[in-house]
């Protein structure tokens, strides 16, 4: 949490006379996408340094996943927009179908804090998931993607 509030307050420019241990150039380049080497469709998100980022209509919105052996999870720290602040870590011990409780407990959380941005209808809609044909290695993703990244609605312009 503490990271999240530093890079969030070094980001926005608003250091107000404290000095923090991540500089402002230093989150703009985390925080920033490069080109799209796959991830747009792999998650609905694009890379920037060392975090994916997505965007949900007004908002731009850190995220990674976490896979490994019998440990998923997942954060998602929105860090500009109007629900700049907001986010959520969720973690569960277990394999692929801690994956879907994961998403579940994000598809919830998303819906009772009205984040702008996100088709609602679209994550009530989205409860159930068949994984028998996808790949193990992109199973979490999956998950993430369909149960929640879909419903991160196109900004209405197109940030460059």
């Amino acid at each position: 949490a503490n990271f999240w509030r530093h890079l969030l307050t070094a980001y926005s420019g608003r250091l107000h006379g404290y000095e923090l241990p991540i500089s402002h150039k230093t989150a703009t380049s985390m925080l920033s996408t490069a080109e799209d080497k796959g991830s747009g469709n792999f998650m609905n998100a694009r890379m920037g340094m060392g975090v994916f980022v997505a965007e949900a209509g007004p908002n731009r919105v850190a995220v990674h996943q976490a896979a490994n052996e019998g440990f998923r999870g997942i954060y998602m720290v929105c860090f500009d927009g109007p629900d700049a602040g907001k986010g959520y870590v969720v973690v569960a011990n277990g394999d692929n179908q801690s994956a879907i409780c994961i998403a579940k407990i994000v598809q919830y959380l998303l819906l009772k804090s009205n984040w702008h941005g996100i088709d609602h209808a679209l994550l009530r809609q989205r409860q159930d998931l068949d994984f028998s044909e996808v790949k193990q290695e992109e199973i979490v993703n999956f998950a993430y993607k369909t149960l929640v990244f879909d419903a991160f609605q196109a900004p209405i312009h197109s940030r460059l």
